[in-house]
């Protein structure tokens, strides 16, 4: 559990022993487990746990320290850590959508320059989201 909360990557072994502990708790049957994760387990259990807030605040650090930010890139920043460390995983796409419009209103690239929202949405990726560019789909641009 303590390696799901800080965010770092499972074994299949740490896998099997999550599931064999919610299998033993009486939590239900595998097949609920099953159609509850869709085959992420480890996805479905930070979802219900969240994150540490420190894993969080470290995996964004170089992004504040690195330079002086502005009211709004660290409102954006502070909102995305605080989603990430609630609910444990969060598609990049949500900062296309409200409450993150409210202060990007076109995305991210409102506020950061490319090669920073790139590396957003990997620390993103990391725990668990979908990259809204890895499918091809161009967030953020205009006509």
């Amino acid at each position: 559990m303590q390696r799901l909360r800080h965010g770092r990557a499972l074994t299949m072994l740490d896998l099997e022993a999550l599931e064999g502990m919610l299998l033993e708790s009486g939590a239900g049957s595998r097949e609920d487990m099953e159609r509850a994760t869709a085959g992420d387990l480890a996805g479905f259990i930070r979802s219900l746990v969240g994150l540490d807030p420190q894993a969080v605040q470290e995996a964004f650090a170089e992004f504040i320290s690195e330079s002086t930010l502005n009211r709004r890139q660290l409102k954006l920043l502070t909102m995305l850590i605080a989603q990430l460390t609630r609910g444990g995983r969060m598609d990049a796409a949500a900062l296309y959508e409200p409450p993150y419009t409210k202060i990007a209103p076109h995305g991210p690239e409102d506020l950061f320059a490319e090669d920073t929202v790139n590396r957003i949405f990997a620390v993103v990726d990391r725990f668990g989201g979908a990259n809204p560019r890895a499918s091809g789909d161009t967030f953020g641009e205009t006509a």
